[in-house]
């Protein structure tokens, strides 16, 4: 397993296919590449024997000491083998190198492997936040990590 901070290679992402099920947590590549121009934002890449079997879109705000992870993918074919909690603890590893200390993240309600995935690396639930319409999140869980 390599992890690397995304390049130039945008295209390879788009040869990641997840579990039917989880086909609708997943945006488009478009819409990928549009997060990707957010300001601060990184996408880190999993490789595994020269190829990308998964990626991580996250948004680094350094003023305020916080990560937000936007967006987690593996490949169908290499889920369930512990990739993606190697993958995410390894890049929190890394982005904590950049006093980074909090991470953040939002679940779908019905995303049950990614709320697992999560709770295993000790984030926990914290659905006392608005969203920009100063409502409580009704279709997510709020998930935080102070490391």
């Amino acid at each position: 397993m390599d992890i690397t901070v995304f390049n130039n290679e945008y295209e390879k992402v788009k040869n990641i296919t997840v579990e039917k099920s989880q086909s609708s947590f997943i945006s488009d590549y478009d819409r990928l590449m549009l997060q990707l121009k957010q300001p601060h934002s990184e996408m880190y890449l999993l490789w595994v024997d020269a190829e990308v079997v998964g990626y991580c879109l996250v948004r680094e705000n350094p003023e305020y000491n916080n990560c937000f992870i936007w967006q987690l993918a593996i490949s169908s074919t290499y889920q369930k083998r512990g990739l993606g909690h190697q993958f995410l603890k390894e890049l929190i590893s890394i982005i904590k190198k950049k006093d980074i200390s909090h991470f953040v993240t939002t679940i779908s309600k019905g995303n049950l492997a990614s709320m697992r995935l999560f709770q295993k690396l000790g984030f926990t639930f914290e659905n006392d936040e608005l969203d920009d319409s100063g409502n409580v999140f009704e279709s997510h869980y709020i998930l935080k990590i102070q490391t």
